[in-house]
């Protein structure tokens, strides 16, 4: 039998929002990859190209919960904000790590509030998903503090930073690539994301 589309409450709508808001973090991110490599900073072309997969990662997981639970996606045009880049010759490494993490705690009051909406509302089906973006978030945050921490205090030179985040980004990046490669060939369902969701 054939399931019946679900009426979307307000997480539901929450939710959908904020799977356009990940591919819209997901575009900025790689945007400001491309940027940043053009000045010679490879750590940070990788470091940021990294979290634009993640971001486009964690859009699916949350299309993939809307699929499942057949609620209705609204689709509209992915507008990328990018306010605050500016003139990013000067300063850009850190500019963009900044930038970065107001994004991501952005990211971090949506599903804090969307997970005490969805207590008020009874709608417990979606708190396992928000429990997992709300301590994915910590993480998130924390890293680019990290790196943020580490040039504004002056522990490492920019130029170190750089050659940590490729010493440790572009390794992964190669194994995402041939993931996405692999997959291609065979023509199957199963991306580096995860499975596509059958409808």
């Amino acid at each position: 039998m054939k399931k019946k589309e679900r009426r979307g409450n307000e997480v539901d709508r929450g939710l959908v929002k904020q799977y356009h808001q990940e591919l819209s973090n997901s575009l900025l991110y790689f945007k400001l990859s491309s940027l940043v490599i053009n000045l010679g900073y490879e750590g940070f072309y990788y470091f940021m190209k990294s979290h634009g997969y993640e971001e486009h990662e964690h859009a699916m997981k949350i299309y993939k919960y809307l699929i499942r639970n057949r609620i209705p996606i609204t689709f509209h045009e992915i507008i990328e904000k990018d306010k605050g880049v500016g003139d990013f010759k000067k300063n850009f490494p850190l500019k963009i790590l900044r930038i970065s993490l107001q994004r991501e705690k952005e990211n971090s009051r949506t599903f804090m509030n969307l997970f005490r909406l969805s207590d008020q509302i009874e709608d417990f089906k979606s708190q396992t998903l928000l429990t997992w973006f709300i301590n994915e978030q910590r993480e998130e945050e924390a890293l680019f503090k990290k790196y943020i921490n580490m040039i504004e205090i002056g522990e490492f030179q920019l130029e170190e930073v750089d050659r940590r985040l490729l010493d440790e980004y572009k390794p992964s990046l190669k194994k995402v690539s041939c993931k996405i490669k692999q997959n291609l060939n065979k023509g199957n369902k199963q991306t580096p994301f995860g499975k596509i969701p059958s409808m």
